[in-house]
Parts: C-alpha cells; sequence; structure tokens
C-alpha cells in the first residue's frame, strides 16, 4: 500500500490548529491569563512554520525569493 502525502493550505492547517487548540486546559491562576494558551501555540508554531525566528527576516527572505523569478 503506497502512502501519499496531503496536501492542505496555510489557512486550513491554522484553522484545523485553532479548532483543536480550543480544547486545551488552562490551569494558570490569577493575572497570569492575558493570552490565551492557544495564541501562545500558534505564535510558536509559526516559527517552525517560517523557519525564521524573526518575522523581519522572514518577509525579506521572501521579497529575495520573489525578486529571483
Amino acid at each position: 500500500m503506497e502512502i501519499l502525502p496531503v496536501t492542505i493550505s496555510p489557512s486550513e492547517l491554522i484553522e484545523f490548529l485553532f479548532l483543536e487548540l480550543n480544547n486545551l486546559p488552562d490551569d494558570r491562576k490569577g493575572l497570569n491569563k492575558t493570552y490565551e494558551i492557544r495564541d501562545m501555540v500558534i505564535a510558536a508554531f509559526s516559527v517552525f512554520f517560517t523557519q525564521c525566528p524573526s518575522f523581519l527576516e522572514h518577509q525579506t527572505m521572501r521579497l529575495i525569493c520573489w525578486m529571483r523569478f
């Protein structure tokens, strides 16, 4: 049996993550709840997805790649 790769768009991936992350437990107490757990996980995921620790660096790399073609 051949395993075929699954292709999804970035927007579909983000939508899936948002739906799945809404159910994460949040045991934080007090004033430590400014940001939701979902938002923190999405922010961490974005670093791996773009492969750049800096959003500005990512945008610069995209511009350089775009200018080559």
